[in-house]
């Protein structure tokens, strides 16, 4: 059975129009929120209220032990008594967290309670409030402070949560994370016998000055709730990578110590971290209002949560603005489904024109672009630090970053092109797709056996691939030029 004639030839317009149609969806979600006024409702979190704020927390450099720093300390501690709560400053010496150099100091933390109505574990809401010496910090951690004390605002307006949310403001993040692990140090002394996995930690952090919030790094598990209320960015593959780093935040720190926890951060603008460009008229209002919905989002989920219970780990992404998740342990079954699906396929598609010989030569040669794009980006940043020496030394970090990206995108694109029109030679089109279906089922099973968290990558594409390609072959005649419809 065939479709009619004028639908075959509606075929290849529709499916461009489906694919452009799915990459505007998925692509949405990439805006930041737009940032609410000061007057939005009393329980919505405004970031133009957060904004406001950072004129007494980022308007100069502010390092650690700084006379700036006491000064941003003495105006936190105000505004949170005027939300009223009870804020402590914390003062201890703790040693770094990093393994080099040994730094070890006196560090100032501001800690402060909501309590709850009847706690099965406590919510600390973690920013630091350093600077390095050269940047005002407005991104890197102003924002994320003057986010905490709207949110602080927010819940004290609602509800009392059924679990404590504590407040804390570390010290001397930048000089080795010394805030983080007096407060923790702090906690064994005081607490030994709690159970620290009844402690979820929301730690805010800001890689540049702009970009869409992501749920970066998940501790523990148990927490796929609160990441789906938070409604942040996010995506097991990335936690996955980045337990692989030498990066630290002060959630390393906390999950060391065995406490759960969800990391979030902006990365957009990245060329302005840790310089004086960090400034308050570079910082994008609309991503403090990501971030503050995307904390205030899980916050609440953690708040009225059962947090003696954590539950299993799950392999999860974002998807058109919502959080798939699914257990954990699915992601080799799912591979190895996949991958045996190839062969099957090969096997049963034989007589509607599929050759396994045309799909092992599609096979054999596809690895060639996967190198080309491997050599792309390294040699194309190369090129251009040969015409701008100052590429070089930013590792990475320019400004519109995004033209680059579509730079890169597009020369793939060339690539990928120019090796589909040589496989044609010697394969149909239904031959090649199966020989690219083939490594991305490969793919999934190495990913779940080495890194479980980035296996969906490969194994949805594989096993949607192979339902598509199915149907394909359901409606295609044995006797069809290269395995596809004939023409009339």
């Amino acid at each position: 059975m065939q479709p009619p004639t004028h639908v075959r030839g509606r075929i290849p317009a529709l499916a461009a129009l489906l694919l452009l149609l799915t990459a505007f969806a998925a692509t949405q979600p990439l805006r930041p929120s737009e940032p609410r006024p000061v007057s939005a409702p009393t329980g919505d979190f405004s970031a133009a209220r957060a904004v406001a704020l950072l004129d007494g927390i980022a308007k100069v450099p502010h390092p650690a032990g700084s006379a700036a720093q006491a000064d941003v300390r003495e105006y936190l501690v105000g505004e949170l008594r005027k939300l009223g709560l009870r804020p402590e400053v914390q003062t201890r010496v703790a040693p770094s967290n990093a393994d080099s150099p040994a730094v070890v100091g006196s560090v100032s933390n501001i800690h402060a309670t909501i309590p709850g109505e009847k706690p099965t574990g406590r919510v600390l809401l973690v920013a630091h409030y350093d600077s390095v010496p050269i940047a005002p910090g407005a991104g890197d951690d102003g924002s994320n402070v003057a986010a905490i004390l709207e949110i602080a605002r927010v819940l004290k307006t609602g509800a009392q949560p059924r679990n404590d949310i504590e407040i804390l403001f570390t010290d001397g993040e930048e000089q080795g994370l010394l805030g983080a692990q007096a407060f923790v140090d702090a906690e064994a002394g005081s607490r030994p016998a709690a159970d620290p996995r009844r402690t979820v930690v929301v730690n805010m952090e800001g890689r540049g000055t702009s970009g869409p919030v992501v749920m970066f790094q998940k501790a523990g598990t148990g927490l796929t709730s609160a990441v789906r209320a938070s409604g942040a960015l996010t995506t097991s593959f990335s936690a996955a990578i980045y337990e692989k780093l030498p990066n630290d935040t002060d959630l390393t720190v906390f999950d060391e110590a065995g406490m759960r926890g969800l990391n979030f951060a902006f990365m957009n603008g990245s060329a302005h971290y840790h310089t004086a460009h960090d400034s308050i008229s570079r910082l994008d209002a609309a991503s403090v209002q990501d971030m503050g919905d995307a904390a205030l989002g899980a916050v609440r989920r953690l708040g009225g949560t059962d947090l003696s219970q954590s539950g299993p780990d799950a392999t999860y992404f974002s998807l058109f603005g919502t959080v798939v998740s699914y257990p954990a342990w699915l992601a080799l079954p799912l591979a190895l489904t996949a991958l045996l699906g190839v062969p099957l396929l090969l096997w049963l598609g034989r007589s509607r024109g599929l050759s396994p010989r045309g799909a092992g030569r599609a096979a054999l040669t596809f690895p060639l672009t996967l190198i080309g794009a491997a050599a792309i980006g390294p040699a194309g940043w190369s090129a251009l630090s040969l015409a701008r020496p100052d590429f070089a030394l930013s590792e990475g970090s320019v400004h519109h970053l995004g033209r680059y990206a579509w730079g890169g995108a597009l020369l793939l694109l060339v690539l990928l092109v120019a090796w589909y029109r040589w496989a044609r030679r010697k394969a149909s089109p239904l031959d090649i797709v199966a020989g690219v279906l083939g490594w991305f089922a490969l793919l999934a099973v190495v990913c779940a056996v080495l890194l479980p968290g980035a296996a969906y990558l490969f194994t949805w594409p594989a096993l949607i691939g192979l339902a598509v390609l199915a149907v394909t072959l359901r409606f295609t005649r044995s006797d069809s030029p290269g395995g596809w419809w004939p023409e009339q």
